[in-house]
């Protein structure tokens, strides 16, 4: 079997009544173990005295971070609720303010439910929508306003979109 030898000496051949390139390969002089590569493994110590658990400062320190993490979260979701309320009130409105646009022949007013479609009782109503056309003007247009909640003094929010009339001839 050929062994490894150190930098600058010659390998040798392990046989009959030679002895191995360095003390512990092979031949196992000194007691230490070898692979059978010939290489001399060392065992070191230190992996066997660490600790299998975690200190109790490292156990403080970790959730201090997950709780500074947790608690960032935490104060965004009002934010990202009220968006995304305000969000799908807008598209409702542009949705009913598309509808209303569509079907355009004169000055009115209406309600309109969750969902944008018109009601005829306050029961259930969300949205208002009011449009006034404006004849005098070049061309003739038509001003569409959509807010929430339907039944108040002071709206929430609102959406305003001007519009051309076709003129009726």
């Amino acid at each position: 079997m050929r062994t490894l030898a150190p930098t600058g000496a010659k390998a040798s051949t392990s046989g009959a009544g030679v002895p191995p390139a360095f003390p512990g390969q092979n031949g196992n002089r000194d007691g230490r173990p070898t692979s059978e590569t010939g290489i001399l493994v060392m065992q070191f110590g230190l992996a066997s005295k660490l600790p299998l658990g975690f200190s109790l400062v490292e156990v403080v320190l970790a959730l201090g971070i997950i709780t500074f993490g947790l608690i960032a979260v935490m104060g965004l979701l009002p934010t990202g609720l009220r968006l995304a309320k305000q969000s799908a009130d807008e598209v409702a409105a542009v949705s009913i303010m598309t509808e209303i646009s569509v079907s355009l022949t004169n000055s009115g007013n209406a309600i309109y439910n969750a969902d944008g479609m018109k009601v005829s009782t306050t029961a259930n109503a969300t949205y208002a929508a009011t449009w006034n056309i404006r004849s005098n003007s070049v061309p003739p247009t038509a001003l569409i306003t959509v807010s929430w909640p339907a039944i108040t003094t002071k709206p929430t929010g609102s959406v305003e979109s001007i519009v051309m009339v076709q003129p009726t001839n």
